[in-house]
């Protein structure tokens, strides 16, 4: 549907969106760069891809530029120290020594809405040291557990998890690990395609993303 190029270096950086098809321009954004996140995130969807404006500046909030509609959605979130995508839903997240600057989003690019927003006090009383999503579940590790709360009910439903939907592979198959990554990565394949956690993961045939379980 479209094609990305990031442009410059450092100050000069900008991101220009082409259509596949006319090569015509679609967006030319000045300031923004690709939200790759090091290896571990994938900045791209199946339907765009993730920016952050501002390099190295103190906004670099999140956008997402969707393909199919050809627009351009955000801020999704400001700063944010850390981010993880699932299918359709994007996490992002920052932890500060100052309360106001905590937060926790989860935003859904296909329903261009929020899942889930928490802010300030909420978020530090957390006091996480790991934190995913997949499907309708939030899974948060901290000193003392590591829980699992459904994010339709936001009831916790396990004080602990055995297996997690990671990477989604396609459209048809989900990988699956067992218990922690010890390494912390939040997708075990990188952009290149290179499997980068320690521990042995399994695939699972998910016909269109419909991911059978074990989810914790």
């Amino acid at each position: 549907m479209a094609f990305v190029r990031e442009i410059g270096f450092e100050s000069g950086l900008k991101v220009v969106i082409n259509d596949a098809s006319t090569g015509s321009e679609l967006q030319n954004l000045s300031g923004f760069q690709r939200a790759t996140e090091g290896k571990d995130f994938q900045g791209q969807s199946n339907y765009g891809w993730f920016l952050r404006h501002g390099y190295k500046n103190p906004d670099n909030d999140v956008f997402y530029f969707d393909a199919s509609s050809k627009k351009l959605i955000g801020p999704l979130s400001p700063y944010a120290e850390g981010m993880q995508r699932h299918g359709d839903l994007l996490l992002t997240y920052r932890r500060d020594n100052v309360d106001k600057n905590n937060f926790i989003n989860i935003f859904d690019i296909k329903k261009n809405d929020y899942v889930l927003r928490k802010i300030g006090s909420e978020v530090s009383g957390l006091n996480f040291s790991e934190i995913y999503v997949a499907g309708n579940y939030l899974y948060i590790k901290n000193d003392t557990e590591s829980s699992v709360t459904d994010l339709r009910t936001l009831t916790k439903v396990s004080q602990g998890w055995s297996a997690r939907p990671m990477d989604l592979i396609g459209t048809d198959w989900i990988l699956s690990i067992k218990g922690p990554v010890t390494n912390q990565y939040v997708n075990c394949f990188d952009g290149d395609g290179f499997y980068m956690c320690k521990e042995r993961a399994v695939l699972v045939h998910s016909p269109n993303g419909a991911y059978p379980g074990p989810w914790y």
